[in-house]
């Protein structure tokens, strides 16, 4: 139970990190929108400077937001599904990932078995590796393991380029026509921040999922070689229950 508990409060732990970095990145689209709304003309900057706000309401008002953020996206049950969709839209680096670990588990098996699990379709082969980490993870060896390797916080890491990715995609979009119609250096200095930020967070994003490919296949052959016989016996029931 000890254990059972102590795993359950690290991944809380990663989900809250990755919910306060989503907060922050839907924060900067805010600012990023609200400062391209103001610097897009001469007239809306003269009517901010006009308009007398202290600067301390301004600053508890930012915070404010940021803090209703943080609350509304902390009872976010669809974190899971987010990461797929723009795993999907940007790299596929989940999907890759997942086919590595299912050849690597295969080499548990015989040659001529291994025949039999490549006729399963996509799906099938995700539910398998799923289902041996799942009956795995009752190892109280498997998970310190796992966590040396540093491969969750790697795909934590890996979330949230692609957040950042999404969130400047976002603002370079919205500040071109700023950029190209505009006059003012404000806005074009804007879209040359965005511009830049979302190349930044794009190469980090490859750089995360090619290191967690990598870092995939060393862990699933590290498993493999000390839970073979395991994994085998798993393998094998699995694939005779979808062949039925």
């Amino acid at each position: 139970m000890a254990n059972a508990s102590s795993h359950y409060a690290y991944f809380e732990n990663l989900e809250k990190t990755i919910k306060i970095a989503l907060a922050i990145y839907v924060f900067l689209l805010l600012l990023g929108v609200a400062a391209l709304a103001v610097g897009s003309s001469r007239s809306m900057i003269a009517s901010v400077e006009n308009f007398p706000i202290p600067v301390l309401l301004v600053g508890a008002a930012l915070v404010g937001a940021y803090v209703l953020l943080i609350r509304t996206i902390s009872k976010v049950q669809w974190i899971g599904e987010l990461h797929i969709w723009l795993d999907r839209k940007f790299f596929g680096f989940l999907s890759r990932s997942n086919e590595i670990i299912f050849q690597t588990l295969l080499f548990a098996l015989r040659p001529a078995e291994r025949d039999k699990a490549y006729e399963l379709s996509q799906r099938d082969r995700e539910s398998m590796a799923e289902t041996i980490f799942s009956k795995l993870a009752s190892n109280n060896h498997l998970f310190p393991t796992l966590l040396r390797s540093g491969i969750f916080r790697f795909w934590i890491w890996y979330w949230v380029t692609n957040y950042g990715i999404a969130i400047f995609s976002l603002l370079t979009v919205a500040a071109f026509p700023v950029f190209l119609f505009g006059s003012l250096a404000f806005a074009k200095t804007v879209f040359a921040i965005v511009w830049v930020m979302a190349l930044a967070h794009l190469f980090a994003g490859l750089w995360f999922g090619y290191r967690l490919l990598r870092m995939t296949k060393e862990v699933s052959e590290d498993i493999v070689k000390s839970y073979s016989n395991e994994i085998a016996a798993i393998l094998r029931a699995q694939i005779a229950a979808f062949q039925r």
